[in-house]
């Protein structure tokens, strides 16, 4: 106790965040290069141990791991033949350790941004969270390609990018504020499409991806930072298949409801921080609570049922994911004895 810095199981944390230790940094970029397929094991488990620091570090996996073959026993003496490429990579999985990246310190209100990307051979992602302006890395993720998916097209490898990797931190998602960005525009297009025209795979990954994202937003590919979108009222899911949010019609359903006004009045005490958002060009004004750190509307009594069957409805879940999705959009009074009572009707 007391101490500035922790070394607890094999990762360093600190204020700044949780690192590689240097000398475990020293230890795996100082192993002769294997000579066996098991020595070559051992180096692949060791780097694989600290995959969540190092950005795309599949596309270095995938080709070391080619060398093992398929029929590789465990602990195998059988003497590895090394190519040029593989050498190369080789070094890279080393050169990607010295410069593994710092993981922040997860924040609870924070905004989380996914950043998604494909590639002809493997996909990757970086779990962030929106501090200011900047954005914080949480976590990374990348996985090799089967041999079909590499046959896929841009587009599909693209949302099969988003779809791994919203599977892949949907604990960390849950419940939470989730932007996705992509270097793919006609995906922000799809999200917010019909289903029609769409393959049944397509279908499914939309569907998925829905449970927990928000919007897709594109980003360039040479770009890091993501467009400030904290200005605007976010849609909990843009396309939710069952229902499409007008919050003008919210808006007005706000203005004759008695329990929203008697908040707003004071006339009945609430911990919510109320505040009003001007929407629709400054048409309308729609009424939110500000207490989690984002804006959530406060629904009116007479659109309670149509969200609850919206966001039960995207997966059967449980009461306490839909809740959690629910809560981290919305806000009313007694929400959770409702959305209990709903779900388990």
């Amino acid at each position: 106790f007391g101490v500035k810095q922790v070394h607890f199981l094999g990762f360093t944390v600190d204020g700044d965040g949780i690192s590689i230790p240097d000398d475990r940094v020293d230890i795996i970029t100082k192993v002769p290069r294997p000579q066996t397929l098991y020595e070559l094991q051992r180096f692949l488990g060791m780097v694989n141990f600290y995959r969540d620091f190092l950005p795309n570090i599949a596309s270095c996996l995938s080709k070391m791991t080619s060398l093992l073959g398929k029929d590789c026993k465990r602990k195998s003496k059988k003497k590895i033949v090394w190519t040029d490429e593989a050498i190369k990579f080789f070094d890279d999985c080393k050169q990607s350790l010295q410069n593994a990246t710092t993981l922040a310190n997860p924040k609870l209100h924070a905004q989380i941004v996914l950043l998604t990307d494909a590639s002809n051979t493997a996909v990757g992602a970086s779990l962030n969270q929106r501090i200011g302006s900047q954005l914080a890395p949480l976590s990374f993720f990348s996985k090799s390609l089967t041999g079909p998916e590499r046959n896929y097209s841009t587009y599909d490898r693209e949302l099969l990018a988003i779809y791994k990797a919203v599977k892949h931190y949907q604990h960390e998602l849950r419940g939470r504020k989730v932007i996705v960005m992509c270097d793919h525009k006609p995906l922000i297009r799809g999200f917010k499409a019909d289903s029609t025209f769409m393959t049944p795979r397509q279908v499914r990954h939309f569907n998925y991806i829905s449970q927990f994202v928000d919007q897709i937003e594109y980003v360039s590919g040479d770009s890091n930072e993501a467009a400030d979108c904290l200005s605007r009222v976010e849609v909990g899911m843009i396309d939710c298949k069952t229902a499409s949010w007008d919050f003008v019609h919210m808006a007005a359903e706000q203005l004759i409801d008695d329990d929203i006004q008697k908040a707003v009045s004071g006339i009945v005490s609430t911990s919510l921080i109320l505040e009003e958002k001007v929407i629709d060009s400054g048409k309308a004004s729609l009424i939110g609570d500000v207490s989690l750190g984002h804006f959530r509307p406060v629904v009116p009594f007479s659109m309670r049922d149509m969200i609850m069957e919206c966001y039960h409805c995207l997966a059967h879940a449980g009461v306490k994911p839909t809740t959690d999705l629910i809560r981290s959009r919305f806000v009313w009074p007694k929400m959770k004895k409702e959305i209990r009572n709903y779900v388990r009707s």
